[in-house]
């Protein structure tokens, strides 16, 4: 609070009657301590006067607040908050509401609190709102930004762990977490702010840390250079690093004894993600001498695409049986599937793929099917990847053949069986690709396998078409969740087109494949860029919409199936999974329903005053602004149609106007996507509920707004 240092006496004492009075609990009065001043202080009442002025002015008091700023931190959570950002300046609101669990009205409460009297003070970056103390340096502000992103900062860490090394060399040590074009993205923001400069030496262009590191910023990233210093000194170096062998990952972890004696009986642990299958997640060495080191490989089974975090423990003993541990620092493991189109290769192309290039190799069991309908579901399922079925020479054999969308490299998939296992080998020149390609396969034969296990009465048909149904949802609501996760179009490309091919087989008279083809043609723009925000919550209400038909498809069928069946096994099944589906449909709204909120106002009918607002969001909107905005677009409806005119909805690019008519109010609810019938719902019973609440209020209303706050209690109830 460097502007409460040197100020003179005559502002220090009145300073003193102003916290008196705050402490009374009431709003401060200007006029009053104008008038306390006088009496108690021996001044000229111009000083008076020009002293009140000052203070204001330097926001040390503010009129009608019910306190000054002296008394700002005596507030325990609220001086929580500043001591949190001035050690983390350009923290946003959700970080700090949740490293200090706090509930988000109580920290913009007292955000803005910290923010009227010159605490902190908040930027917009992206699309989050951010704080700084109030005595930061705006020159910093974008170092330290750039360090927010966990790209830029793996980047950081890595340039600072190798003191200098090239572009090329960062992106190699960074291959397996960061793409070539991602390592560009990221590094020019930390570039720009200087944090990392370049230079010439030997020809290449050579990266390292900035001078500004050691300057003004070191105190705010010591903690991030402490932490890669802690890791390289500790008695053991942990080195861990991945191949692809066959169908699965070799996840290698090399130990090396750093210590001046010998540890004994080294356990290595990993922790496994569900996107693998390990058969031996902890392996055993019996003895390091110092400057030893040994390897221990750990064999890993995709069973899904995507990207996981991979790390573990080292627990060993030294000579004297005392437990230590370390820690296997993350190291993120990606199973990348191709986009597939379709190509046609010659036979000879095929021997020479066979023999040129490796296979991934995957059996896969299909217990209690019949061998002929297990060919069938594999061969069905590897066809909706959209690759080429080449002549089958031979019963229960089938060859596919492809490219790689984006590199255009050819893929060969030969599916044949023996009497238990479907057998499926993959060739590829990129064995990545290849073992993530095969990992997909694998993971929609399983699930159509199990589902094709209830399939097996005299209705077959009709149960698999509900079966289907189920399948088809439970693939829609992966979609939904790549959304929330906000994932890279290729893996939301990769399952739109699936679920295209899918649709037009199982579900040809609901028209589902056109608007997923709409889909995957718009996001098809998205390759190798970011999505927007909104773009995702778009696709998320239409997957909603997509489910509510399977939902009344499946039903539909399901009648048929039980006026010509008697199986009674699968008729309880199939209530079970309709109700199962029913139930994943209201998850998916129910989240989605509190994603898109972002500030909801209630408007006064006869006066246009807004009587209630609240903000969902980090940022916030000027309530009085959008209820005149409303009051002018209903005034523009009356007079186009010569008649009262009520709103339902405005909709923009990026964001959505939901509005619910009261007798005595109008509720807007702005939403960040399209409006669900949760949050419509949710919108009209808070009106309602508000207008018998305060009824009497209303109809005696003259413009006195504050009772109306107690309606926060609604908001919780209601939306939260």
């Amino acid at each position: 609070m460097d502007d409460l240092k040197n100020i003179p006496q005559a502002a220090l004492e009145i300073l003193s009657i102003a916290e008196e009075l705050t402490n009374q609990k009431k709003p401060l009065d200007i006029e009053t301590l104008y008038r306390e001043a006088k009496k108690r202080l021996k001044l000229p009442e111009r000083e008076i006067n020009n002293t009140i002025y000052e203070l204001i002015l330097k926001k040390i008091i503010i009129p009608e607040k019910k306190l000054v700023k002296t008394q700002v931190l005596a507030n325990q959570k609220r001086d929580a908050i500043y001591q949190y950002i001035i050690k983390n300046p350009g923290a946003h609101l959700r970080e700090i509401r949740d490293k200090l669990n706090l509930q988000p009205h109580v920290t913009n409460l007292h955000l803005k609190i910290l923010e009227n009297f010159k605490f902190v003070y908040r930027k917009n970056y992206l699309k989050y709102l951010v704080y700084f103390p109030s005595d930061f340096l705006p020159e910093n502000e974008e170092a330290i930004l750039a360090l927010k992103n966990a790209n830029a900062k793996l980047i950081f860490t890595n340039i600072f762990t190798n003191d200098e090394l090239t572009l090329n060399q960062l992106k190699q040590n960074l291959a397996e977490a960061l793409s070539p074009k991602m390592v560009d993205y990221h590094l020019e923001p930390l570039l720009t702010s200087k944090l990392i400069i370049n230079f010439e030496k030997d020809g290449q262009t050579y990266l390292k840390l900035g001078e500004r590191v050691s300057g003004t910023l070191e105190k705010y990233l010591k903690p991030t250079m402490e932490l890669e210093k802690e890791v390289s000194e500790a008695p053991l170096l942990i080195k861990r690093a991945y191949d692809y062998v066959g169908a699965s990952i070799r996840f290698k972890v090399v130990v090396e004894n750093k210590a001046k004696e010998n540890i004994k009986e080294i356990s290595v642990m990993l922790n496994i993600k569900e996107q693998f299958e390990v058969a031996q997640p902890t392996q055993k060495i019996m003895l390091l001498e110092p400057e030893e080191s040994r390897g221990v490989d750990f064999s890993l089974v995709p069973l899904t695409c995507g990207k996981s975090k991979i790390y573990g423990t080292v627990i060993y003993h030294d000579n004297n049986g005392r437990l230590y541990s370390s820690e296997i620092n993350p190291l993120i493991v990606q199973i990348k599937c191709p986009l597939v189109q379709p190509r046609v290769l010659k036979l000879l192309d095929v021997l020479k793929m066979k023999e040129k290039f490796q296979v991934s190799h995957v059996e896969i069991p299909y217990r209690e099917i019949a061998k002929a309908d297990a060919f069938r579901i594999a061969r069905e399922q590897i066809a909706s990847l959209d690759v080429s079925l080449l002549d089958e020479g031979e019963p229960l054999v089938s060859l596919f053949t492809g490219e790689a969308k984006i590199t255009g490299n050819p893929i060969l998939v030969d599916l044949h069986m023996d009497d238990k296992n479907i057998i499926i080998d993959v060739y590829m020149e990129d064995l990545k690709q290849s073992t993530g390609f095969i990992a997909y396969i694998k993971n929609l034969i399983n699930m159509s396998l199990s589902y094709t296990m209830k399939i097996s009465t005299s209705v077959e048909k009709v149960r698999a078409m509900i079966f289907n149904g189920f399948e088809f949802s439970t693939r829609l609501t992966e979609l939904f969740d790549l959304c929330n996760r906000q994932e890279s179009a290729d893996d939301i490309l990769l399952l739109l087109k699936e679920l295209q091919i899918k649709a037009q087989s199982y579900f040809p008279d609901l028209k589902l494949t056109e608007t997923l083809n709409n889909w995957f043609q718009q996001l098809e723009k998205y390759q190798e860029k970011e999505i927007y925000s909104r773009t995702y919550k778009n696709l998320q209400f239409d997957i909603q919409t997509w489910m509510e038909s399977i939902i009344i498809f499946a039903e539909t069928n399901a009648n048929i199936y039980y006026e010509a069946a008697i199986d009674e096994t699968t008729r309880s099944e199939i209530a079970r999974e309709t109700s199962r589906l029913k139930e994943s449909l209201h998850q998916i709204a129910f989240q989605y329903s509190k994603q898109i909120l972002y500030t909801f106002m209630l408007i006064h009918k006869n006066t246009g005053l807004s009587l209630f607002n609240y903000n969902f969001s980090e940022q916030s909107m000027d309530s009085d602004l959008i209820s005149g905005f409303l009051q002018a677009i209903t005034s523009f409806g009356t007079e186009l149609s010569h008649q009262e005119t009520k709103m339902q909805r405005l909709s923009y690019e990026y964001f959505e106007i939901e509005i619910a008519d009261g007798n005595f109010c109008v509720g807007a609810l702005v939403t960040s996507g399209f409006p669900n019938p949760l949050t419509s719902t949710a919108l009209s019973q808070f009106v309602q509920r508000f207008e018998t609440k305060f009824k009497h209020d209303l109809e005696s209303f003259a413009g006195n707004v504050s009772q109306f706050g107690q309606a926060q209690g609604l908001i919780q109830e209601i939306f939260l």
